[in-house]
């Protein structure tokens, strides 16, 4: 079991709402290393239908931490929504996939692909940016 880092956290790794509350921190604070170890965990204790974000939010992590092979296989597949509609958290993997992708595609030496899904990123997440500064970036690309 991964434990919290730092002061705000105390015995946060108890369970898996806290594990995915301090993995969300995390990420949040762009901690990507220890968010890694337990999105993973998550990720392999996961019911699929559980949270549909969780493989983007685990390649997230593993590009962000220069493991870009581990990341291909999480970002295959779209994420299927929730039935209960938008969630508070479907920023953190939507259309984030997108971004994810190009920056895959960026690592792999594939500029064309890259470019498609940063296009694609940029068009989906609408005109006021994401507090990661991917927009940025992804316009950069172009």
């Amino acid at each position: 079991m991964v434990r919290a880092r730092g002061a705000g956290f105390p015995n946060a790794s108890e369970g898996p709402l806290e594990d995915f509350a301090l993995a969300y921190a995390l990420l949040l604070g762009q901690q990507f290393q220890p968010a890694s170890p337990l999105l993973k965990q998550l990720y392999d204790g996961a019911n699929p239908q559980g949270d549909p974000g969780l493989p983007v939010m685990l390649a997230w992590t593993c590009l962000e931490t220069g493991r870009a092979a581990e990341a291909a296989p999480l970002l295959r597949l779209n994420p299927i929504p929730s039935a209960g509609g938008v969630s508070l958290f479907d920023p953190f993997s939507f259309p984030r996939i997108y971004y994810l992708r190009g920056l895959l595609a960026e690592k792999q030496g594939k500029p064309d692909e890259a470019r498609a899904n940063y296009r694609l990123f940029r068009q989906l997440s609408g005109p006021d940016p994401l507090i990661w500064g991917e927009e940025q970036r992804a316009s950069r690309a172009q």
